[in-house]
């Protein structure tokens, strides 16, 4: 019956189906009430209620459905309460009550449903309290109260759910701490906080989820610091901490935990400096402090983290030096400089043997390129554009065996391009645009059998082009 919108309502008779297994009433829209005759469907194990938005109530008859296992509720925005007698259906694993924004609170007899193990309270926006019965559920895995605005605590109980693995408490924006109980979750692998806006501060019981392997704090805009305990952390693989624009420091600790892979810091706009610790990081493959905007320096104890394969520092305005230990990362595939205030790089970046990507955008500071860069053998893209203060490149340029693109737009002081930018065999993009100072191009140009597209749009003082440029003329596509 799935779809009937103008279906007002079931008849008494429906409890005499003895034999129904699946009762599917989803977008029934114009249903109010079912009848109390459901009860008596003793085989009933399915029962879907999607979407019937008019659906006010369920009657107490339902507990009496004891093959119960499967009732969806989601998006029966009406229903305020549910049934005390909830709690007698010992067989429903998942109760699906996403979207019943104006469901005021869960029936304490809510404990009582032993086999549950999936409790999904999405958007629920009336609902400002949980029962204490809720740490009953010793079959509960996962627990899902993501942007239930109003809600403004956590019952201590919920500590006594020993099998939970998963707590998603993302945009629960009334939250302001969490119970000390939190640490007794020994089997919690993954908390979710994002968007607890006024959430100031984690427990120091944090420290005791020894399972816990992704903590993301992202855009707790309250806290300030996190908890010392946090390095006891053995099993953290994933800490993100985006948008925490109050936060203020890491603690000194955090290199304790030894299995962190990814470190996500993006937006943190009140950090000015870093731990030395994080040299003790050995297994972080992900470092990501994009917009730390007071962030002044690097730690030289960068160079002693060999696994490191991604380092964004984009938008890191007060930067204006990379350590010379950079070059120690042996595992470095992308390099990410973005909008930095960096003068010039240390000459070990040509022992990144293994980067493919490096973007220097909008550097505007930066005067020059070390020679040592044409070293990297590896790298495929380098990104140079907006960088005004590049004055000449240098020529280990053609070095590069392996590089698909040349990004120089916007650089505006940039007068030539050194002869053996010929030599970059593998070059299929080359963009020059808005490049005012260049009067001409190398002859090599000619030589890049493999270009497709060539840049050139307001190179406004160009005066002519290498005879060879024919070669080029061939190409896919050519922007004059």
């Amino acid at each position: 019956m799935a779809g009937c919108e103008n279906l007002k309502e079931l008849p008494q008779s429906i409890g005499s189906a003895s034999l129904l297994s699946i009762l599917n009433l989803s977008r029934c829209k114009s249903i109010q009430s079912l009848p109390t005759t459901l009860g008596d469907l003793k085989h009933l194990t399915e029962l879907y209620l999607e979407g019937c938005i008019n659906l006010k109530e369920l009657p107490q008859s339902i507990g009496n459905m004891s093959s119960l296992s499967i009732l969806d509720l989601f998006l029966c925005k009406s229903i305020q309460s549910l049934s005390t007698t909830l709690g007698d259906l010992n067989h429903l694993p998942e109760l699906k009550l996403r979207g019943c924004e104006n469901l005021q609170e869960l029936p304490q007899s809510i404990g009582s449903i032993s086999s549950s193990s999936i409790l999904n309270l999405y958007r629920w926006k009336s609902i400002e309290s949980l029962p204490t019965t809720l740490g009953d559920l010793n079959h509960l895995t996962k627990l899902k109260l993501i942007q239930c605005e109003n809600l403004k605590e956590l019952p201590q109980s919920i500590g006594s759910l020993s099998s939970l693995s998963i707590l998603n408490l993302a945009w629960f924006k009334s939250i302001e701490s969490l119970p000390t109980t939190l640490g007794d979750l020994n089997h919690l692998t993954e908390l979710l906080l994002i968007g607890c806006e006024n959430l100031k501060k984690l427990p120091q019981s944090i420290g005791s989820i020894s399972s816990l392997s992704i903590l993301d704090l992202f855009s707790c805009k309250s806290i300030v610091s996190l908890p010392t305990t946090l390095g006891d952390l053995k099993h953290l693989t994933n800490l993100e901490v985006e948008r925490c624009i109050n936060l203020k420091e890491l603690p000194q600790n955090i290199g304790n935990i030894s299995s962190l892979s990814i470190l996500y810091l993006s937006r943190c706009k009140s950090i000015e400096s870093l731990p030395t610790t994080l040299g003790d990081l050995k297994h972080l493959t992900e470092r990501k402090f994009k917009r730390c905007e007071n962030l002044k320096e690097f730690p030289q104890s960068i160079a002693s983290i060999s696994s490191l394969s991604i380092l964004d520092l984009s938008w890191c305005k007060f930067i204006e030096s990379l350590p010379t230990t950079l070059g120690d990362l042996n595992h470095l595939t992308e390099l990410k400089l973005k909008q930095c205030e960096i003068e010039s790089l240390p000459s070990t970046l040509g022992d990144l043997n293994h980067l493919t990507l490096l973007i220097l955008k909008g550097c505007e500071n930066l005067k020059e390129l070390p020679q040592s860069i044409g070293n990297i053998s590896s790298l495929s893209i380098l990104e140079l554009s907006f960088c005004y203060s590049i004055e000449s490149l240098p020529t280990t340029l053609g070095d590069f065996k392996h590089l698909t693109e040349l990004y120089l737009e916007g650089c505006i002081n940039l007068k030539e391009l050194p002869q053996s930018i010929g030599n970059i065999s593998s070059l299929s993009i080359l963009d020059l645009s808005s490049r005012k100072s260049i009067k001409s191009l190398p002859t090599t140009l000619g030589d890049l059998k493999h270009l497709t597209e060539l840049y050139l749009e307001g190179c406004i003082n160009l005066k002519e082009h290498p005879q060879n440029i024919g070669n080029i003329l061939k190409k896919k596509k050519l922007d004059l």
